[in-house]
């Protein structure tokens, strides 16, 4: 069995203009732990208008492709949402 690592990553939007890059840098640093992994997706949480989490997860397939913007966005893998 492989050592996973437990990442959350709590975002906290500042300004509107800002969400995209904030939400992006997160994404970066969960997909190069994804991409080390094969084994999980990362997931990005609406929790309200100022605050996400982009997590590791089981739920998301590696490599799972871009979905709809919804209150949940999933990436995995080589891709990126």
């Amino acid at each position: 069995m492989e050592n996973l690592i437990d990442l959350e990553i709590a975002v906290i939007v500042t300004a509107r203009a800002n969400m995209e890059r904030q939400l992006d840098d997160a994404t970066a640093i969960a997909k190069a732990w994804a991409m080390e992994e094969r084994c999980r997706g990362i997931l990005v949480t609406r929790h309200d208008r100022h605050s996400f989490t982009v997590a590791l997860s089981d739920a998301v397939p590696a490599a799972a492709g871009r979905a709809p913007r919804s209150r949940a966005r999933t990436a995995g893998g080589p891709g990126i949402c």
